[in-house]
């Protein structure tokens, strides 16, 4: 049961990165890189004019927790090849 559960443990993960079920696109973009785009948008936002109503101290935080956010965005998908892979491996092992 838990070889089944890791097989469909790396279609969800190659799904939510790469937008791929069974080798075939269905998310374009990708889910990680639709979010990693909006996060990425905020980062070049005037929070002052779009974000006018929230007290000053809170808006200086803005912009360096969207960079935040960004980068460990982009880093999801590089931190998780090596899994995709492993799990890669294990699956042609255990369906050979």
């Amino acid at each position: 049961m838990r070889g089944v559960a890791i097989l469909q443990g790396a279609e969800q993960m190659t799904a939510l990165i790469d937008g791929k079920v069974n080798g075939q696109v269905v998310f374009d973009p990708s889910p990680l890189a639709a979010i990693t785009s909006s996060v990425n948008g905020f980062v070049t936002t005037d929070f002052t004019s779009t974000f006018g109503d929230l007290p000053k101290a809170r808006l200086l935080c803005l912009p360096g927790a969207f960079t935040d956010a960004a980068a460990a965005l982009s880093g999801v998908a590089t931190n998780t090849t090596a899994t995709i892979s492993a799990q890669a491996k294990f699956a042609a092992i255990f369906t050979a």
